[in-house]
């Protein structure tokens, strides 16, 4: 089985061998190794170049490529015009796989005699103190666990290139959460799914100058960018559960102004609260249960998000 592996890279050169090297150390073959340098300033390029120079191989193919356009969504849909193979996946160049990782995806598809569309695996993170939590993982409920766990984070899933392609490709206007919304664009068109479970073969690490950001209220507006076009997304959509979805996408509102609240940033997480609050009040449950949720995420509760996934069906 073939499969391309996606890695746009901005301003990495100090870092990103670490994560070309754990594609390279891969028991399986073959692989498409796709480099996207997003407009680096520093000698990315560079290092990106002289590891094709010195680790090409018949069964390990390298592509180095650039993409001008700013943004790590323009870097992976360009990544995409050069994979030449049914399945892709993407990765992220300060994040690490275990060797066992593309192997897992091949005999997951063959196991399942091809017949899946997607296969998302578990993963942990490290944060920028050092602490490694494992990431939400889910077999069921798929659309709705991506819409409160974000299960198909960009390392998470290897996936058939025409169903990204069906879903759209990544949106390049989406500077934060562009994987959460590619995601919930995938889970609406319901593929068939298989997964790996028996690891925890990706590592993913965050830091202070992590594409994602040091905490919420810095990337508040562009989040809620990222938001309000995934209810889009399900609006225009003819998936079965739709009004239960948008409840969700109302919920990731509501937790998002929590967040802001425990953050410090007041005035920004009662704005969105009210606004959110005055659409969902009509619903007899989300009347009650969106404001204690809003306080209690904004003084540092956890596991609002499997309450909602338990009360809202």
């Amino acid at each position: 089985m073939d499969i391309s592996v996606i890695i746009p890279v901005f301003n990495r050169a100090t870092i990103v061998e670490r994560t070309l090297n754990c594609v390279l150390a891969q028991k399986h073959r073959s692989i498409h190794l796709i480099l996207i340098d997003n407009n680096s300033s520093d000698a990315t390029l560079d290092v990106l170049n002289k590891f094709k120079a010195e680790n090409e191989s018949h069964d390990f193919r390298i592509t180095v490529a650039q993409e001008e356009k700013p943004h790590a969504s323009a870097a992976r849909n360009c990544g995409m015009k050069y994979a030449d193979t049914e399945w892709i996946m993407f990765f992220d160049s300060d994040d690490v796989m275990d060797e066992e990782l593309i192997e897992k995806y091949a005999t997951t598809i063959e196991n399942n005699d091809n017949n899946v569309d997607l296969v998302c695996v578990r993963a942990d993170m490290t944060d920028a103190n050092g602490i490694k939590r494992r990431l939400p993982f889910a077999t069921t409920d798929l659309a709705a666990n991506h819409i409160l766990h974000s299960i198909l984070a960009t390392q998470l899933y290897a996936a058939r290139k025409s169903l990204v392609e069906k879903a759209g490709g990544w949106n390049e206007s989406l500077p934060r959460w562009n994987d959460w919304e590619l995601g919930v664009r995938i889970m609406i068109q319901k593929p068939r799914v298989a997964f790996v479970q028996d690891c925890v073969p990706v590592h993913a690490f965050r830091s202070l100058q992590s594409i994602t950001g040091a905490n919420f209220s810095s990337n508040g507006q562009k989040i809620m960018q990222a938001i309000d076009v995934a209810e889009a997304d399900i609006r225009d959509s003819d998936t079965a559960d739709k009004e239960r979805l948008l409840k969700l996408i109302e919920f990731k509102r509501i937790n998002l102004a929590g967040l802001f609240a425990y953050e410090g940033n007041r005035e920004s997480a009662e704005e969105l609260y009210k606004s959110t609050y005055s659409r969902v009040r009509a619903d007899g449950t989300m009347r009650w249960l969106y404001p204690l949720l809003y306080k209690y995420i904004g003084i540092g509760g956890i596991g609002a998000t499997r309450i909602v996934h338990r009360l809202i069906k």
